[in-house]
């Protein structure tokens, strides 16, 4: 529970975010090629969603920080998954 002195780049864009009312809704991680995710960012601002592709890095990065859900296709789950068992 370190705080930085200074905002770092993903807390800077859910201040920016919050300041201009933009809901980051879900993230979903939808590809996976030669070993590279892809994911987008579903957001909303006054009902207009929109889907932001992103590096799957900082798309996590903000579910984290915006609480909201991660989601990924099976076939991702089964190529790249890990068993916890």
């Amino acid at each position: 529970n370190m705080t930085p002195s200074r905002p770092l780049t993903h807390d800077l864009f859910k201040t920016f975010a919050h300041a201009f009312s933009v809901q980051v809704e879900e993230v979903i991680i939808y590809n996976l090629i030669e070993g590279i995710f892809f994911a987008r960012i579903i957001s909303v601002l006054d009902g207009k969603k929109a889907e932001i592709d992103s590096r799957t890095s900082d798309a996590v990065a903000l579910a984290v920080r915006f609480k909201c859900p991660i989601y990924c296709y099976d076939f991702i789950m089964d190529t790249a998954g890990v068993n916890a068992e």
